[in-house]
């Protein structure tokens, strides 16, 4: 790894892994306040085949300009009576449901 990548790495944010609070009303993605994982971020507005429809990397997500408020994301909710993170996925259709993402509604206007 060189020293370029290794700043690189730095200088991310980190959105994919990020714990967060689900603040939809969609019960099939958990309860409202719920805590959730960000594990993807999805980018609609690119091609079914592009790789930069479905983000997993936090370098990756960077270099296309981060989270956009059109942007939806994969989740796991954390299942407090078992002590861990739900093995299944959910997609949102929108990042806005997630508490982390709450400011992006002032700029999707």
């Amino acid at each position: 790894m060189t020293k370029r990548t290794k700043r690189n790495e730095e200088q991310a944010p980190k959105i994919i892994g990020m714990e967060t609070t689900y603040i939809g009303h969609e019960r099939c993605h958990g309860e409202h306040g719920q805590k959730a994982m960000v594990t993807a971020i999805f980018r609609y507005d690119e091609d079914e085949d592009s790789d930069n429809r479905h983000v997993t990397d936090n370098i990756q997500l960077a270099r296309l300009g981060g989270v956009r408020a059109q942007d939806g994301a994969e989740i796991h909710i954390w299942l407090p009576k078992d002590n861990r993170w739900c093995f299944v996925g959910d997609e949102l259709t929108s990042v806005l449901d997630l508490a982390c993402f709450a400011h992006l509604k002032q700029a999707r206007g």
